[in-house]
């Protein structure tokens, strides 16, 4: 039983690791955008209210060649943050499911052998009541014996 939990864990750990690397699904369609002579993609970044952009993904922006590429790669960067997030949550969700699952296969092999305790217990008293009962029988017949050849031996001198 043991082994079959075991291997249930380790199938839901591969899961959680192959829900780790699941494939962005945007789709840019054509990316033939024109150049604009003399663009700047880094001045034009830094412009922006949000410095995220310049501060953490400035190298995506360096070989764009016009604003409707810097815009495109913008909206790329967007999709790829919240892909981010959503496996983030992805991922705690499941890791959360993993550990609610290894908890209820530690509990279930806990209580076995507590069972197991419980019952080697159980028998074990069991087997000294029957030691017990064995040695009264025993006795009991001895007594019974003795005081039979007691009785005898009494008749035998009279």
């Amino acid at each position: 039983m043991r082994g079959m939990f075991i291997v249930i864990a380790a199938g839901l750990i591969l899961a959680t690791i192959a829900s780790w690397s699941r494939p962005s699904t945007f789709a840019f369609g054509n990316t033939t955008i024109p150049e604009v002579k003399g663009y700047d993609p880094v001045n034009d970044v830094k412009s922006w209210l949000d410095q995220k952009y310049f501060l953490d993904f400035g190298q995506r922006f360096a070989g764009s060649r016009s604003p409707s590429e810097t815009s495109y790669i913008k909206q790329y960067v967007d999709f790829d943050l919240a892909d981010s997030e959503q496996r983030i949550k992805r991922i705690n969700i499941t890791l959360a499911l993993d550990l609610i699952f290894l908890a209820i296969i530690t509990a279930v092999i806990c209580l076995q052998a507590l069972f197991r305790q419980r019952h080697s217990i159980e028998n074990a008293a069991l087997d000294g009541s029957a030691k017990t009962l064995r040695t009264f029988w025993r006795l009991k017949s001895k007594a019974q014996r003795l005081t039979a050849e007691i009785s005898r031996r009494a008749n035998h001198h009279d």
